[in-house]
């Protein structure tokens, strides 16, 4: 059947090759037995097929001559071109359903009802987008382009024959949106009647518009809609619901199983036994101070996320994603300070010769772990900029501004544990000096972590805590204080009972960091801009105080972060879960949150 096809063809031969072909696999007749409730729509198809191919090829005929011959591979083309591009409607039916089609499909057609929605500003008339590679006059081109989407406007309306319905919506995503031109210049030369769904006179044709008739006039009597509403809605159940809804969305802030606390007692809550002793089971568990976070930011997400385990769908990125960059960056600097220690290299005020050495070492670890982290392909060339050097230049890369900096910072405090982990955490490389597989305890409470980085003063008898972020941003006085930020703090009081060598039994390193206090914390931004890249202090006080003042003040500091994490986490075990009551929760959490489909907040803005 197809032996007539491998050779090559002109426009005329290949059509009637193609045709014979249809009648031998006996296709149209095949059409025409099918009891499908689409068969109408197959043979309309085919039916388009065939116009399209003949017009198509008649225009190539017309333009390449009669005479030249083709490979299959050029018809095939050809048709694949043709078919994406192809469109056809069905016959409409009298009571067959609702056709929904765009503007230019109506064209000709008549219909005893047309609703025409999307009527804004910027949608209908669409927008002029001008050709660029076209001359003319900009101003010529958009009288033109409105005038045709007024005559199809205008086709539009000549397709009703009993009631015609025009609408627009008044908001998308809270921003508020215009009706279209077209509209108010219709509005001016027809009278119109307006169609208002919350008018209490309009009848209620649905379940759903009852149920919506009901929240609307709640608090009134129906009169003779109460039977309708007997026989369709249980009145008890509805009730209860109501005064549900009411009591999340006004009163929010009140203890109850609707408002997230899941275990009030003396109240039913629903919850099975099990479910109840899951959730008193959790003060055993182990946390991460970055879970903890979470609650204190916004315990309804902490309930969805880290209870219930659910899972935003994300779409893949193609582009390296900023947490895989941060470990990359994580472990080059590890591998890069633990080589500076094995040499007894110290960066601070080094010489040339040094800085040399430390520098070649940087970029061979760096080259070393971005060949095995896959970061060669072309998407990720901007990232490998960043760190190697834009164009090549090293002295333009976030390695180099990391020697740069580590050269000229304060020599008082020296990088000496990196990566130390406590709890069984560690997902990445650790400094096996200082980490354990012990947890840190909080009162009863365990945590695992790891500390980026721990900075010794042995004349002050002092630590710094050192976090290294993409971004840089860092902690306000109010969120450390108020419990919101807990990393830092907690990593403090983490450091201090590793330090004491209560984990390990090495006399060289007890000797070292014997009765050390804690002195500071600090925020090390690895982002790629003039100024920005290096360690910043987090200050307790605007004022200059002593070294005691500073002790103390850290302790306190400490000392007021556990009492929130234990506060946390035995909110946690009693099962309350409400909703963010941070006075910036739009900024600090909601904006973006993946879980903001799901959540009740914006009802209680609305009503707020």
């Amino acid at each position: 059947m197809l032996e007539s096809f491998k050779k090559k063809m002109t426009i005329r031969e290949f059509l009637d090759n193609l045709y014979r072909l249809v009648i031998k696999l006996e296709i149209p007749r095949n059409l025409l037995k099918l009891n499908s409730v689409r068969q109408e729509e197959y043979i309309k198809g085919l039916t388009v097929f065939f116009d399209t191919i003949d017009e198509i090829f008649g225009l190539i005929e017309m333009e390449k001559g009669g005479n030249e011959k083709f490979s299959l591979p050029f018809f095939l083309d050809q048709i694949r071109i043709a078919c994406n591009r192809g469109r056809f409607n069905i016959k409409e039916k009298s009571d067959y359903g609702v056709q929904v089609t765009t503007l230019n499909e109506i064209r000709g057609l008549k219909f005893d009802y047309l609703f025409i929605g999307g009527l804004c500003d910027g949608d209908f008339p669409t927008k002029y987008s001008p050709e660029i590679f076209f001359s003319g006059s900009f101003r010529k081109r958009e009288l033109v382009h409105i005038t045709e989407e007024r005559y199809l406007f205008y086709q539009a309306l000549c397709s009703w024959e009993k009631n015609l319905y025009l609408s627009y919506p008044a908001a998308e995503n809270e921003k508020e949106l215009l009706e279209s031109t077209f509209l108010s210049d219709f509005t001016k030369v027809f009278d119109i009647s307006s169609v208002n769904p919350k008018n209490e006179n309009e009848e209620i044709c649905s379940r759903d518009e009852l149920l919506i008739s009901i929240g609307d006039y709640r608090d009134s009597e129906f009169g003779a809609g109460s039977s309708l509403i007997t026989e369709q809605l249980d009145n008890q159940k509805l009730g209860r619901d109501i005064d549900i809804h009411n009591q999340k969305i006004m009163h929010p802030e009140k203890e109850s199983i609707y408002n997230g606390s899941l275990l009030v007692p003396g109240e039913k809550n629903g919850l099975s036994e099990a479910a109840e002793q899951k959730l008193i089971a959790l003060y055993e568990s182990a946390f991460s101070v970055s879970q903890l976070e979470t609650y204190a930011k916004c315990p309804f997400k902490y309930l969805i996320e880290r209870v219930f385990k659910l899972q935003s769908i994300e779409e893949p990125s193609e582009e390296i994603e900023p947490i895989e960059l941060g470990s990359i960056l994580h472990s080059i600097l590890f591998r890069f300070f633990i080589r500076m220690r094995e040499r007894n290299i110290v960066l601070t005020g080094c010489g040339e010769n040094e800085i040399k050495t430390a520098e070649k070492i940087l970029f061979e670890i760096a080259d070393d772990i971005i060949v095995k982290a896959g970061l060669n392909f072309p998407l990720a060339f901007y990232e490998r900029e960043r760190i190697f050097g834009l164009e090549g230049n090293r002295k333009e890369s976030i390695l180099y501004k990391v020697l740069e900096f580590e050269r000229s910072k304060d020599p008082a405090f020296l990088p000496s544990y990196f990566e130390v982990s406590f709890g069984g955490s560690k997902d990445r490389e650790f400094d096996d000096r200082l980490s354990t597989d012990e947890m840190i305890n909080a009162g009863n409470v365990k945590l695992r972590g790891k500390i980026d980085r721990i900075e010794i003063n042995n004349q002050h008898s002092g630590f710094n805590v050192v976090d290294y972020k993409l971004s840089g941003k860092k902690p306000t006085k109010d969120e450390l204080y108020n419990g919101i930020s807990l990393q830092l703090p907690f990593y403090l009081y983490a450091a201090d009972i590793l330090l004491k060598g209560k984990f390990y039994d090495n006399d060289k390193i007890k000797n070292e960091i014997r009765n050390v206090s804690p002195w500071g914390m600090y925020i090390y931004s690895l982002k790629y801009k003039s100024g920005e890249l290096g360690a910043q202090k987090i200050s307790l006080s605007r004022k200059s105080i002593s070294g005691e003042e500073n002790i103390l003040m850290h302790k306190e500091l400490m000392n007021s972060t556990i009492n929130y994490i234990k506060k946390y986490v035995e909110n946690i075990s009693e099962g309350k879960f409400f909703l963010s009551k941070l006075e910036d929760r739009e900024n600090q959490i909601c904006r973006f949150c993946d879980f903001r489909s799901i959540c009740r907040i914006n009802e209680v803005i609305d009503r707020g």
